[in-house]
């Protein structure tokens, strides 16, 4: 990752300054905070700023005195003070640019009590509805304040280390302690191969820190890695000045450590059983329905079609395909048909399936022959097996298709979505799997994903031929034409009953 660290920016050298996220230091008069490890935490920060502070978020070249722009939406709901009317006085502007730097310096309580004096003042002055604001203000920078868990009164910033182990991978969990309070934390992941414990701690600490850009004052560590002095010295280079990597024996670092130790092992565990989950509802759920339906093989391309349409009209089909078990969307596919003009989805059935694999063997043949190139081939890849929504009916007409074009081979079944009722005949009896059924779960999630992408394309159709003018039909007259026609007479009927001569020189 060739991406820096994130950093605050405060552009000091403007005269409305604004605030925002930054990769780099540039020597442009700006001031910066951090780098900072977790670029999510950057972005809630500035958001909570631009709520607690009424600061330009806009890139426009502001001026006092100058009125840029009208105010945008950000000044109506009291989110920006609205500089680029040039009317905004710049050393008020300025004191909100300072208390921002105040706050990113964990000084709030310099905020709260300068606030006050200003809501004092204002009230005195019988400015209420100014010193409503403030008072507002106060106790919004009260509340996040009040978040904040204090670590240390020291006012020091640290890195807590903390790491657990499973028989295939390893978690450090660094807690990031700035200005005395706990900022975030972050997780690492890496494999176990089997060294002692000590040896992947020194491992992870090389690494953490041989590529990170936010180094504090002291490092605290559970375990003693034999390579303490030489990280010491490392990061007093990069730093420049003092760093202290220290195994804590007791006392609030202690149980620092301890608490890093145990999120870490926790994490460890929920991000395992994740996988474990995971695991079980795709390639857990193919093997399980690979043992119910009696293949001999696993099956790792699944296809699912469904029609929709309403009394017969827009009638479309989708095709989705399901590899691994999970949506492989670059390979759905969607039709739309017109082998009847009555509701009749048996026959819309048999026509989807009978152009998809017509096309595809179409395909193979000219792959095969060199032709086409595999990679431009749109319905080659056949699956290992299809699921049709539906019952007995839709399951035989598909069973026709594949017995005419000789792919008799390629497994189909059908689900029958009032009961979950899986037809792998259409003259035999349905099978219902358990409700805990993984490969139950797994015949939803296509069947519905495709009723999905069947619906809104037949959807997208209907609201296309509902705004469709009959000047569409008529040969010769564009989008351009229509418009100005349109314009003309008022309407298709105006132009309807307008004069040969009238539509000429329109």
């Amino acid at each position: 990752d060739d991406k820096h660290y994130p950093l605050i920016k405060v552009t000091l050298q403007e005269e409305y300054p604004r605030v925002f996220l930054a990769r780099k230091i540039k020597k442009d008069g700006s001031r910066y905070f951090g780098p900072y490890s977790d670029g999510s935490a950057v972005r809630n920060t500035l958001n909570l700023i631009h709520r607690l502070f009424p600061i330009r978020s806009c890139k426009q070249n502001v001026k006092y005195g100058e009125r840029v722009s009208r105010p945008c939406l950000q000044y109506h709901i009291e989110r920006c003070l609205a500089p680029c009317t040039g009317e905004v006085d710049p050393k008020e502007y300025r004191k909100l640019i300072e208390r921002i730097c105040l706050f990113l310096d964990n000084k709030e309580t310099e905020i709260i009590r300068e606030l006050q004096q200003e809501m004092e003042h204002a009230s005195v002055a019988l400015e209420f509805e100014r010193a409503a604001k403030l008072r507002d203000q106060i106790r919004d920078i009260e509340a996040v304040t009040a978040k904040q868990k204090v670590i240390s009164a020291a006012l020091d910033d640290w890195d807590v280390v903390g790491i657990a182990y499973s028989e295939e991978r390893v978690c450090a969990q660094v807690y990031f302690v700035r200005k005395g309070r706990l900022s975030g934390r972050k997780n690492y992941y890496l494999e176990n191969n089997e060294l002692d414990t000590a040896k992947i701690l020194g491992a992870f600490l090389k690494q953490y820190y041989g590529n990170t850009e936010s180094i504090p004052n002291l490092i605290l560590i559970p375990e003693k890695t034999g390579e303490e002095e030489v990280l010491e010295e490392y990061l007093r280079e990069q730093k420049g000045r003092k760093v202290e990597v220290r195994i804590p024996q007791r006392g609030e670092k202690k149980q620092l450590v301890d608490m890093a130790i145990k999120n870490a092992k926790v994490t460890l565990e929920e991000k395992e059983l994740r996988e474990e989950n995971e695991f079980q509802r795709t390639v857990g759920a193919l093997e399980e329905l690979s043992e119910i339906l009696e293949l001999s093989f696993t099956p790792h391309r699944m296809e699912c079609y469904d029609i929709s349409h309403i009394q017969g009209s827009d009638t479309v089909a989708s095709m989705v395909v399901f590899t691994e078990g999970v949506p492989n969307k670059s390979e759905y596919r969607r039709f739309r048909l017109r082998s009847t003009d009555v509701p009749n989805d048996y026959l819309s059935m048999q026509e989807v399936l009978r152009r998809r694999f017509t096309q595809g063997l179409r395909e193979r043949e000219l792959i095969e022959s060199q032709e086409l190139e595999a990679k431009k081939a749109k319905f080659a890849n056949f699956p290992d097996l299809v699921v049709i929504d539906g019952g007995k009916g839709q399951l035989s007409s598909a069973l026709e298709v594949f017995q005419d074009l000789g792919l008799s081979d390629i497994p189909v079944i059908s689900l029958a979505e009032r009961l979950e009722e899986i037809f792998i005949r259409p003259e035999g009896e349905g099978i219902i799997l358990p409700e805990n059924s993984y490969a139950r779960h797994l015949l939803e999630r296509i069947r519905d994903e495709a009723h999905r992408f069947a619906l809104s394309y037949h959807q997208n159709l209907r609201q296309k031929r509902q705004v469709k003018s009959r000047l569409d039909d008529i040969p010769g007259i564009g989008p351009k034409r229509k418009k100005e026609l349109l314009r003309r007479f008022g309407s298709v009927e105006g132009i309807k009953n307008a004069t040969f001569e009238e539509l000429v020189y329109s």
